[in-house]
């Protein structure tokens, strides 16, 4: 039986742990999928240019949310699966996840272009590439990613997960819960206003000009220095 699968029979035999609320389990795997995703992509960044830049996908903390996502349809595709070490398993996980993980880069990258009119990655000059939104390199990089998912990093959270008591465990999702949507609003507020200042929209509302005035267009450039508007 796989660490998940021990970590899941645990969870079952214990009815006053936190880690029977899968929803919460949901939630804390988007924010260590979004965490990781951002030590991920910084960490590439670093060695391909040898400059640090945080690889976000929020105003505050260090999520990159599609790979938060990303987490949350492995475990919930994947996760509850029996893992083994045998090599036809381990081809089936990365073949999978590929294929997962990269139809939701497609649409992520997709809906960013439809909702707010920009782009934050480009894969035409790769080879293999499906309208520049995802590329063979891409696949490759999501379905290794899916294989170390399954077989270390969840069975690892599931087992930390065990130790929270449902009374610590439930408040302190809610708070995480909360601030994350607090996060997602300001995030989605601010880049809507940053692309109207680019259309040159004044700010005709106490809301704009509270935007202008916090989040301008040098700090949404460093925050999201991958970030291009199509217009």
């Amino acid at each position: 039986m796989s660490p998940i699968n021990t970590s899941e029979a645990l969870a079952r035999t214990h009815s006053s742990m936190f880690a029977r609320c899968h929803l919460c389990k949901i939630l804390w795997y988007f924010v260590i999928g979004a965490v990781f995703g951002c030590i991920f992509e910084t960490t590439l960044t670093l060695l391909r240019t040898g400059q640090f830049s945080r690889r976000v996908g929020l105003m505050y903390g260090p999520f990159n949310t599609i790979y938060g996502i990303g987490a949350v349809v492995l475990y919930l595709t994947l996760g509850w699966k029996e893992a083994s070490a045998r090599w036809s398993q381990v081809a089936a996980v990365f073949l999978a996840g590929a294929i997962v993980c990269s139809t939701l880069e497609y649409a992520a990258s997709w809906l960013q272009e439809e909702a707010f009119g920009t782009k934050s990655w480009d894969y035409s000059n790769q080879p293999l590439n499906i309208n520049g939104r995802v590329c063979l390199l891409s696949f490759a990089v999501w379905g290794g990613l899916s294989v170390a998912w399954v077989w270390w990093v969840q069975p690892f959270f599931e087992r930390l997960i065990l130790l929270i008591p449902i009374r610590l465990g439930i408040p302190l999702t809610a708070v995480v819960f909360a601030l994350l949507l607090l996060d997602v609003g300001i995030t989605v507020a601010a880049i809507i206003r940053w692309g109207e200042r680019v259309e040159a929209i004044p700010n005709a509302s106490n809301w704009a000009r509270w935007l202008d005035a916090h989040y301008p267009d040098s700090v949404m450039r460093s925050t999201f220095p991958n970030m291009r508007f199509l217009n």
